[in-house]
């Protein structure tokens, strides 16, 4: 008997490494290809080898990606709750590809609309913040949507680049989302439903004209990787690759890297040396094999881009309030005004944040009450390790950016911005709700009640972010 458990316990911990393997597996062909096709392409100019080169990279990682993930539904297939969520997923990629080829329905855009598309039409070269997002989108640009093959079959001009957008950000959302449902559906159920289900993740997914969704699902993938399993059993360089990875796919995720990098470290001091050192060599890799011109460049150039002080703040409420020139985040009596705070609220309403994990946080408590009444709590099993540190540093962390960043474009434009803030909250509140209630004999209804409760929360608030447009504030 106790031979049996301890097997049913390695097949459980499979995925995780499974996953991890994957992870590194693409991080590597990632800085492989694309440093042929890089160096190929500023060597020989317009020549074919650099497209082709970067066609190859595509091919690789896609075939890697889809049988990573056909082991999971393998592994997964005898699961029944998650199947409607996963089909919902397949139903928002539908919709996001057939709305960005015909054009029905109306969406609402914020942040830098449009900006990403001309840059990849002119080929204005990479936006230092956005470092590998940009490279991996710019070479899947260059390689296949422009290429001889679909020459004639897909617009031209900008509509043709909005579409590319369109569709590249709904497949990656789709597909991040899919694998969270996937590896996290056992042990984080509500943290899911909370997550991918979340106003501001579908909408990102929805054909969002923005670097966003090229970042959000993979940042909410690895979010719950790293905490499938106890921090002792982390892979250091998987780890370390992950949290790389983050860090240049999307440059203002490098504190979150760096925090949850020296966190794991501290808690788990013999995967200190090859989680950090493999940390660091991804994110070298990473520049040199994104940016020609090398590190020093790099960096001078991101140091252009970081709009410090006044610079661009085109909401004239915000203007003077910066930490100082050479900052660009709020002074701290600004960030803890009233008039700040009552702007964060209203950004964390009108995102969905609010609602539906108010929704799920009332529905828990009904459930956790009847428990209680009924002499059924969750009680045994509530054993905390040491992810518990991680979880509060990372929401420190996440903390941080929200009430201290200047959103420049003020909070009804820039409501996006904050999207990691909003996507870990969701996450820490649900696996919370998950130890609340999900730990007696009934717990697939607990999940469904919670799960009813904050989809339709989840469903109201996506009408006005999505379509009809929150409100302006001035």
């Amino acid at each position: 008997m106790p031979r049996n458990n301890a097997t049913a316990h390695d097949v459980r911990s499979l995925p995780a490494v499974s996953f991890g393997r994957m992870v590194m597996a693409l991080a590597l062909f990632f800085t492989a290809f694309g440093a042929v096709a890089t160096v190929a392409r500023f060597a020989g100019g317009d020549s074919w080898v650099g497209p082709s080169a970067s066609a190859l990279s595509v091919v690789v990682m896609c075939g890697l990606a889809g049988l990573g993930l056909l082991t999971l539904v393998l592994r997964r297939g005898h699961e029944v709750l998650p199947v409607g969520l996963i089909a919902a997923w397949v139903g928002i990629w539908g919709f996001a590809a057939w709305n960005a080829v015909a054009g029905r329905v109306a969406l609402v855009g914020y942040g830098d609309v449009g900006f990403l598309a001309g840059r990849l039409e002119q080929q204005g070269g990479l936006f230092p913040r956005w470092l590998a997002g940009n490279a991996v989108l710019e070479w899947l640009y260059v390689a296949v949507w422009r290429s001889p093959f679909l020459t004639g079959i897909v617009p031209a001009g900008r509509p043709g680049t909005s579409l590319f957008i369109a569709v590249s950000g709904a497949s990656v959302m789709a597909a991040c989302a899919i694998a969270v449902i996937l590896i996290g559906w056992r042990r984080f159920p509500l943290a899911v439903v909370l997550t991918t289900f979340s106003p501001i993740f579908v909408m990102l997914a929805l054909g969002y004209d923005e670097i966003y969704p090229m970042v959000a699902g993979p940042f909410l993938l690895a979010l719950f990787w790293l905490f499938s399993r106890p921090l002792e059993q982390a892979d250091g360089v998987a780890v370390g690759a992950t949290l790389g990875v983050l860090a240049i796919l999307y440059v203002p995720l490098a504190p979150f890297s760096a925090v949850a990098a020296v966190t794991i470290a501290l808690m788990v001091p013999h995967r200190a040396r090859s989680l950090l050192a493999t940390g660091t060599a991804t994110v070298v890799g990473g520049i040199v094999v994104c940016w020609p011109h090398g590190v020093s460049h790099f960096f001078r150039s991101l140091y252009m881009t970081l709009n410090l002080g006044d610079s661009n703040t085109f909401f004239e409420r915000y203007m003077g309030h910066a930490a100082g020139p050479r900052s660009f985040t709020f002074a701290w009596p600004y960030a803890l005004s009233v008039e700040h705070l009552r702007d964060l609220g209203l950004m964390w309403f009108w995102s969905g944040t609010l609602p539906i994990l108010g929704a799920a946080v009332s529905a828990a408590a009904v459930v956790w009450w009847l428990q209680r009444r009924g002499r059924s709590g969750p009680g045994a099993g509530m054993t905390l390790d040491r992810r518990v540190w991680l979880a509060l540093a990372i929401a420190a962390q996440q903390g941080w950016w929200a009430l201290l960043m200047i959103p420049k474009l003020g909070p009804r434009q820039d409501v996006d911005l904050f999207f990691s803030a909003y996507l870990t909250a969701a996450f820490l509140v649900g696996t919370l709700l998950d130890r609340l209630v999900g730990r007696s004999a009934s717990r697939s209804r607990n999940v469904l009640f919670v799960s009813a409760a904050a989809l339709g929360a989840a469903a109201a608030s996506l009408a006005f972010l999505a379509v009809g447009g929150i409100p302006a504030v001035r």
